[in-house]
């Protein structure tokens, strides 16, 4: 009895070694490389959706493109500057606002594109203050405001000081 008992014991001993030897050596690096691949496979099916969703769009995103090609300021600075300029002095008549300066300052980024930065500092009440920047922000001209300060110029707040900081896109090359 005491034989079978220890043979029982053997044979449990083998195979609770081979059990864990098992898992080890099988079932844990298949179940790592499962939970890896099901990773991957929820990675994919997440680029595979925002690929969809970009090709659905892409009508829209094309239009929205060239409609930004359509309006981008021209590769001549003079004119550029110009268009600028008379952009400007539509908003500021729109808005009612005086403008005290206007500086442009040319900034050439790649071949592909430019810019030119313009720092407009005005004056004007509260109502006409936020009539220009509307005026600057619906414009169809590619503007982008860098920066915007506003100031009180009397102890009332209703004389304020405007600084504005704008660029302007300037497609050259491939681009267009």
């Amino acid at each position: 009895m005491t034989k079978n008992r220890e043979r029982l014991l053997t044979f449990a001993a083998v195979g609770l070694i081979g059990l864990f030897a098992a898992d080890k050596l099988i079932f844990s690096p298949i179940g790592r490389a499962w939970s890896g691949r099901s990773a991957q496979i929820a990675a994919l099916s997440k680029s595979l959706s925002n690929g969809r969703l970009l090709m659905d769009r892409e009508a829209s995103i094309r239009d929205y493109w060239k409609e930004i090609r359509s309006n981008v300021l021209s590769s001549d600075e003079s004119v550029a500057e110009g268009a600028v300029m008379k952009s400007a002095a539509r908003w500021q008549e729109e808005s009612g606002i005086g403008f005290r300066s206007r500086k442009p300052q040319w900034k050439k980024q790649d071949d592909d594109y430019g810019t030119v930065e313009f720092r407009v500092d005005a004056t004007g009440n509260i109502e006409s203050v936020t009539q220009f920047l509307f005026a600057l922000e619906a414009d169809p001209l590619p503007v982008k405001v860098e920066s915007l300060e506003i100031t009180s110029r009397d102890s009332e707040g209703r004389e304020l000081m405007v600084g504005v900081r704008f660029s302007g896109l300037l497609l050259t090359g491939k681009s267009k």
